[in-house]
């Protein structure tokens, strides 16, 4: 369809690069990030170019390149790009424009990431109240908020909070899209490994064991979604103490991450994270060393020294090496 368009009304066409975007889209629904950033660029290119860097397609665009970042665990760069969106759609559209929430939420998910997790809070619960005032509680952009919420106040131990505010999220989503929709799974998952952090971990095992297959029917076995739902629910096994068994499973997660999001995404050092935790569970304590000091490594260059992630890993390194140092 867009080479069909770019021949016929040409390549900077306003339906071409409608056309485009929704390519790019789609390809960030199939977990292919890197495909999705590089077409949101190269619409963004044209869109400033013809429209102008303040024009809301062109906003949308450069939007869409701040998700794909996000999407790529370039977490610094795409808070730099959503602080930027927000800004102009502020000043532009005004405060409570639909896309002006929906930035601001978008910033929060960035700042989450980044693990700035008091100012992301302080973020959405700004753009939830908003939303829910001008877009309704249950529309979809809320929800989405919701959820990001959600996440910021489990990283701060707010579990009782977190897991009200997810089992809302979970129960609309399912009402308005199923309980096996693509946008429901990945919520699910969410609420899911919260009970697991929370110390309920059968209760989490058992809804998880229903997500995975269902992650991998409706978004395949390689998605990145689908392999944080595998992840997830190793991590609610391993917790009552089949470390052996998910060391396994760990390691065959990590090597799909790392064929999917390339070897120095976040997500591939939960990974590691987690095959370090099992190898120490099992006392082989030099190849726990191992992956603990490439946790580390890895954390600090993607997401910073002093990112709550990375001090996990720098203690965990630490406690190992002092296991070693005591035998």
């Amino acid at each position: 369809m867009v080479a069909v368009l770019e021949r016929e009304l040409g390549p900077e066409h306003r339906e071409t690069m409608g056309n485009r975007t929704n390519l790019a889209i789609t390809l960030w629904a199939m977990g292919r990030n890197a495909d999705a950033e590089k077409e949101h660029r190269a619409v963004l290119t044209v869109r400033e170019r013809v429209l102008g860097a303040e024009h809301p397609d062109t906003l949308e665009s450069r939007g869409s390149v701040a998700i794909a970042l996000s999407a790529l665990g370039k977490y610094a760069e795409a808070e730099q790009e959503h602080r930027a969106v927000l800004a102009v759609r502020e000043r532009v559209l005004g405060a409570e424009h639909p896309d002006t929430l929906q930035s601001r939420g978008n910033l929060a998910s960035a700042l989450r990431a980044l693990g700035k997790y008091a100012e992301a809070e302080k973020e959405l619960r700004a753009a939830v109240a908003a939303q829910e005032r001008v877009l309704g509680r249950e529309h979809a952009d809320t929800l989405v908020s919701r959820g990001i919420l959600a996440n910021a106040l489990r990283a701060q131990g707010k579990y009782a909070e977190a897991e009200k505010e997810l089992q809302a999220v979970v129960a609309a989503q399912e009402r308005a899209l199923g309980v096996e929709h693509p946008d429901t799974l990945p919520s699910r998952s969410n609420l899911a490994d919260l009970m697991n952090e929370a110390g309920r971990h059968r209760e989490a095992e058992a809804e998880l064991r229903q997500i995975v297959p269902l992650c991998e029917r409706a978004l395949g076995a390689k998605h990145p979604n689908t392999l944080l739902c595998r992840n997830n629910l190793a991590e609610a096994v391993q917790a009552q103490g089949q470390w052996a068994e998910m060391e396994a499973q760990h390691r065959a997660i990590l090597a799909l991450r790392e064929e999917a999001l390339g070897a120095k995404h976040p997500h591939v050092f939960y990974s590691s994270y987690n095959i370090a935790l099992c190898l120490e569970a099992q006392k082989k304590l030099p190849e726990a060393l191992e992956f603990a000091r490439r946790t580390e490594a890895g954390r600090k260059q993607a997401l910073g020294p002093e990112h709550p992630d990375t001090r996990k890993a720098r203690t965990l390194r630490e406690r190992i090496e002092a296991a070693i140092g005591g035998k």
